[in-house]
């Protein structure tokens, strides 16, 4: 029992009898002295019963000390009981749906025999059947055989090719702009060129290679008084084995900052490739007439594609886009061929 609990052993606190003459005169504590009254006196004697009367108060007052102090170890020992009982829960919880999976594995696997013990049972058959054949046809069922599995082989590999280039069709780039005011600034006057370039990035490994070209000062006809972004094919590690001519989809999201996901008004812009035509030309073409992207050749000749007048810079400081001399920009590209 810890000292804190030791209250609960006092008993006749208030009815001290009176000593007998016999009686050694030896100083005792207080009864209280459990719960913190520092006062001795020789016991039963009338200084003793006086300290009894006249401290009942302070007693008391210990006395709630204590029981307030148990009060919340009680609490404390229930909130850890309700605590247990969550993770105890919990891991029930767990446990069950570990049982659910494990039950639903072995069933798989019970079927998996079901299906391993019939197709044993019929390759015993085929080979009593088989046994009974003559030569000719025994030679044609190895033949067959070595063809499906061929087929098998073939076709596992065409899947997998399949299924990697249609991963390697997709990709996104988030770019957060930093510093748009001073860049802006240094653009107007010369002192940097526009546009500016995001780190390149792959739609896959392996995959398309490609970039985000951002004019801060406009394009075109938006050239003073809007943002321009494009994205931009380029020449990667992959190309080698990629698809070729490509009609890529570009969706651009500009970011409204600060606000819930539910709340934000994001400026969603999307521009897809569809027939690219440009005057042919045997060495300085860069794209093939109605027929795409093609590979880039390593330079910056290919085409970009995407908004002269993505957003307006009015637009870009009063719609909450630009915090903290911050722009977040994200792309996302669909390849297709």
């Amino acid at each position: 029992m810890e000292d804190d609990d030791k209250w609960l052993l006092a008993i006749d606190l208030f009815d001290e009898p009176k000593a007998e003459a016999s009686s050694v005169e030896k100083q005792v504590p207080c009864k209280f002295s459990v719960f913190g009254c520092q006062f001795k006196g020789v016991k039963g004697t009338r200084e003793m019963r006086e300290h009894m009367r006249s401290k009942s108060p302070q007693h008391i007052t210990l006395l709630h000390q204590v029981v307030k102090l148990q009060d919340i170890k009680i609490k404390q020992q229930h909130e850890t009981i309700a605590k247990h009982e969550r993770y105890v829960k919990h891991v029930s919880q767990v446990i069950k749906e570990y049982k659910e999976q494990f039950d639903e594995q072995r069933k798989q696997v019970n079927s998996q025999k079901t299906m391993l013990k019939d197709i044993q049972h019929d390759l015993t058959k085929l080979r009593v059947t088989s046994r009974k054949q003559n030569k000719n046809l025994s030679e044609t069922i190895e033949e067959l055989s070595e063809k499906f599995d061929q087929f098998l082989l073939d076709y596992s590999i065409s899947k997998a090719d399949a299924d990697l280039k249609v991963s390697a069709r997709y990709g996104e780039h988030l770019w957060i702009i930093r510093n748009y005011s001073r860049r802006l600034r240094r653009i107007k006057l010369g002192k940097s060129d526009d546009p500016i370039r995001s780190d390149p990035f792959y739609t896959a490994s392996p995959g398309y290679r490609l970039c985000i070209w951002v004019y801060l000062n406009g394009r075109g006809k938006s050239l003073g008084s809007a943002i321009s972004v494009y994205g931009k094919v380029m020449a990667g590690d992959f190309d080698p084995i990629m698809s070729w001519p490509i009609r890529p989809q570009f969706t651009f999201t500009l970011y409204e900052q600060n606000r819930a996901a539910s709340d934000r008004k994001d400026i969603v812009r999307r521009r897809r490739v569809h027939e690219i035509k440009r005057d042919h030309d045997e060495k300085n073409s860069i794209t093939r007439v109605n027929g795409g992207i093609p590979r880039p050749l390593g330079d910056d000749r290919s085409i970009i594609v995407g908004f002269d007048n993505f957003v307006t810079h009015e637009e870009l400081h009063t719609c909450g886009f630009l915090k903290s001399d911050n722009i977040f920009l994200k792309v996302e590209v669909e390849i297709n061929v």
